[in-house]
């Protein structure tokens, strides 16, 4: 799915480059990293060295507004700033170290929750002035910048963090609004996921076992934390910053109709090598989010480079993070919030007949054990399916449209926490001439 999007997009748009990387916040593992250029490994010799490279971990770049998202973390935490505290946004100017920056509106009066709502380069310089070099320094240091991610794939860059004792006057001010600072995109997805997951940084991982030919596991790599980045409380506050991001401010085109979004839009100007002054001209257009905000399940980061057709990361970025993660979310099983919950009842006692829902649900249960067994979902549609299992811990993939022909495990079959599901669904007139599968059947 993201291979697909970001072909589409990164022809369209014309980009100089492209990528988008997803990963579990939970666990650190990665679930797509797809890049272009690229190139055919079979063919790797007809490649050019710029198409080689995995430029996910090999290219830093400088982030621009996503990195307000790390500084809005570093102020909460340290306590300079509270979401409904108001910052004056200078009629969207103001002079640092004779340096005029601008904003991309003239705003007024601002509180902390619009400053990251409609990034405001005024509002985060402010911020960051208040926070200071050194306690900003060590934040970002947490995250994981300056560091490279220890992944395990050659060639990854630590991207650039100078010390404090480096910095010009005008430094702290540049960094606020993500320039003089340069990440990589896993870095990036990693920093965000970190937030997703109550603020514990995990470690990117691209393996999670190793099998033997017989399909049988000789070796797993179990997910490691690496560090708390910030409290969970602090985690907790900037995820409901970026919900409204998404939801009223500059990521509105990252909205997913049923899940809530949260996430950053950025739009970085390139340093002119020449001039050394920032281009006016598209530089790195991006989205990092995760959804859904209240139990993040996918983090994602969708880049752009230099695009010829559009301008800012509203919109190029943040309708391909949409576009890939609906699909996404729906492939993994992760039901949107407006379906009804149901809850998992160990008991083979009926329920009463006000009790029962319409329709009647088959039963979750054993008849004589009472322990947890797969429902049938022969011609259920992939939302009833949904409601079935959503009190179930399971492994699920879904492939096609319509209505379930084909389950694995069998109705029936007792059902263990982390088992994989696998539902095959066909349109209707296709279903009632599929031939169900029996019971017990290997698919």
């Amino acid at each position: 799915m993201a291979e697909r999007e970001l072909d589409a997009a990164w022809q369209r748009t014309g980009a100089r480059a492209g990528m988008i990387l997803a990963m579990d916040p939970r666990t650190g593992e990665l679930l797509a990293m797809a890049i272009r250029p690229t190139f055919n490994p079979n063919a790797y010799q007809t490649a050019t060295s710029a198409e080689w490279r995995n430029r996910a971990i090999t290219d830093p770049f400088e982030p621009g507004s996503t990195f307000k998202a790390i500084l809005a973390a570093a102020a909460l935490e340290e306590g300079v700033v509270r979401p409904e505290d108001r910052v004056y946004g200078e009629q969207g100017v103001i002079t640092i170290a004779s340096r005029a920056i601008h904003d991309w509106k003239r705003y007024g009066w601002l509180s902390f929750r619009e400053v990251l709502q409609y990034s405001s380069n005024v509002g985060a310089i402010k911020i960051g002035l208040a926070l200071g070099r050194d306690r900003y320094y060590k934040h970002i240091q947490a995250f994981g910048f300056g560091s490279p991610t220890g992944v395990g794939l050659p060639g990854e860059s630590r991207g650039q963090l100078r010390a404090p004792q480096r910095w010009s006057g005008l430094s702290l001010a540049s960094m606020s609004i993500g320039q003089e600072v340069s990440v990589t995109a896993l870095q990036m997805l990693a920093a965000f996921a970190a937030l997703a997951n109550d603020g514990r940084l995990m470690q990117p991982q691209v393996v999670r076992a190793v099998l033997d030919p017989s399909g049988r596991e000789v070796r797993r790599f179990p997910p490691q934390a690496v560090r708390q980045v910030v409290s969970p409380e602090t985690a907790a506050t900037l995820r409901q910053l970026l919900t409204a991001v998404v939801d009223q401010g500059t990521g509105r085109k990252a909205a997913i109709p049923g899940y809530a979004v949260a996430g950053k839009t950025g739009t970085a100007q390139k340093l002119d090598p020449v001039t050394r002054v920032y281009s006016r001209r598209p530089g790195v257009l991006s989205f990092v989010g995760f959804v859904p905000a209240d139990d993040p399940r996918l983090a994602m980061l969708v880049m752009l480079d230099e695009p010829k057709t559009v301008t800012w990361g509203s919109e190029a970025a943040a309708p391909l993070f949409a576009a890939v993660a609906a699909p996404v979310l729906r492939h993994l099983g992760i039901p949107p919030a407006d379906l009804p919950s149901v809850q998992l009842v160990r008991t083979a006692a009926p329920l009463a007949a006000a009790e029962v829902p319409e329709p009647a649900l088959p039963a979750l249960v054993g008849p004589e054990t009472g322990e947890a067994v797969m429902p049938d979902l022969g011609g259920k549609s992939l939302r009833q399916a949904l409601v079935l299992l959503a009190g179930y811990d399971l492994d699920l993939s879904v492939t096609g449209r319509g209505l379930v022909v084909r389950q694995t495990p069998a109705a029936g079959t007792p059902l263990t926490p982390g088992v994989s599901c696998r539902l095959e669904l066909a349109p209707p007139h296709e279903s009632r001439t599929a031939a169900p599968a029996p019971k017990g059947a290997p698919l």
